[in-house]
């Protein structure tokens, strides 16, 4: 590859195009554009987080109450496995959409 940036099996940018394109977005956006999309990030990211650690200690409770003699015990690594998966899938069902309004931001034009 002759003149340019590898570009990764994942898509990604190296080396000197990621410089390359940093300076071209501080050169036409400033400052700000590195920070496009934050606000809408916090909006996704804070609702997830209230509904990951709810619904995880409520799933974690219901499995010590339910499947433990002594609900003290730590739980087993399946079950607290178990219980954060369902926990993620809750919390990601729940803001999606908010995602995606966090992903068009963050890809817009400056002038969009």
């Amino acid at each position: 590859m002759s003149g340019g940036a590898a570009v990764g099996a994942a898509g990604g940018v190296s080396g000197g195009k990621l410089f390359a394109e940093a300076n071209a977005l501080w050169r036409s956006e400033g400052a700000r554009g590195f920070f496009r999309g934050l606000g809408a990030s916090w909006g996704r990211d804070v609702p997830f987080y209230i509904v990951f650690f709810s619904a995880y200690e409520l799933l974690e409770g219901a499995v010590r109450t339910h499947l433990h003699d002594k609900p003290e015990d730590d739980l087993n690594p399946l079950a607290a496995f178990m219980c954060g998966g369902l926990a993620g899938s809750i919390g990601w069902a729940t803001v999606f959409p908010s995602d995606i309004i966090k992903s068009r931001q963050q890809n817009a034009s400056c002038g969009a």
